[in-house]
């Protein structure tokens, strides 16, 4: 019984040697056959060019990535940056209006008195006309936050505001002291006067709140609108300068006696 079973043992023994013999037998000559070694050869270059083409893919991704999110940084900025310059520029529009409208607080009496006592012997100061107060204040905050000139065509219309406010000042001392009119202070002198004033002020007032409504419009983007466009579409004349200076203000002052006179007849 012991020998049987032992025979057997032997046999099953010799029968898994022989069939790992043979297994390795052939998978050795597979590995030492040409094709074997061609296909194992393609399979790694496959798997080689799979593997280089999905690092490149996978490099362009975070590149494309990397792009998009410098990208939204730069729009996220420039979108700061926007809504800062818009806000900054709806305040400074808003004072702009605010100084337009500074003249029409003033009934008859009021704005003779006002063009009678305001000193222009030392005109760039801080009190020569109602308004002005606050016009160096923004031409100079604009410059800061804008950049430099683009508070020009704001300062223009009040350079010729503050220029014709020097005419009728002079306007109104000569005519005190000659009385040609009739009497200065008399309702109706006072308002002949004020209608003259009110028909140079209220062209340049107008040009001043366009301006500053722009501003407040504004969304921040682009270039500042200083307001040059609407000095062109007003057809805009501003104060000629010092050199001709003379000229415009005889100019100006005949114009507004003129003017006066029409009203008192």
């Amino acid at each position: 019984m012991v020998s049987v079973l032992m025979v057997k043992r032997r046999a099953g023994a010799h029968y898994a040697h022989s069939v790992n013999t043979h297994w390795w037998g052939q998978f050795g000559a597979q590995v030492a056959s040409p094709e074997w070694a061609a296909n194992a050869l393609q399979t790694l270059v496959g798997a080689g060019v799979a593997f280089g083409v999905a690092i490149t893919v996978l490099r362009k991704q975070l590149d494309h990535d990397r792009g998009l999110a410098r990208k939204q940084r730069q729009e996220d900025l420039a979108l700061a940056v926007a809504q800062r310059h818009a806000e900054a520029a709806a305040i400074l529009g808003r004072r702009a209006i605010l100084g337009a409208k500074a003249l029409e607080n003033f009934d008859d009496p009021g704005l003779v008195a006002c063009v009678r006592t305001r000193s222009i012997g030392t005109w760039v100061t801080d009190e020569i006309m109602p308004g002005l107060e606050d016009t160096h204040d923004l031409t100079t905050e604009i410059s800061l936050v804008f950049g430099e000139g683009m508070a020009s065509p704001f300062w223009k219309v009040w350079m010729l505001r503050l220029h014709q406010w020097e005419v009728f000042r002079r306007t109104l001392l000569k005519l005190d002291q000659t009385q040609e009119m009739g009497p200065t202070n008399s309702p109706d002198f006072e308002h002949s006067f004020y209608n003259a004033v009110d028909k140079r002020m209220a062209k340049t007032s107008a040009i001043l709140k366009e301006i500053g409504k722009s501003w407040v419009r504004w969304d921040g983007t682009g270039t500042f609108p200083a307001g040059d466009a609407i000095l062109g579409q007003r057809n805009f004349e501003g104060w000629p300068g010092h050199r001709e200076s003379a000229a415009w203000a005889e100019a100006e002052r005949a114009m507004f006696l003129r003017d006066i006179q029409e009203g008192l007849t």
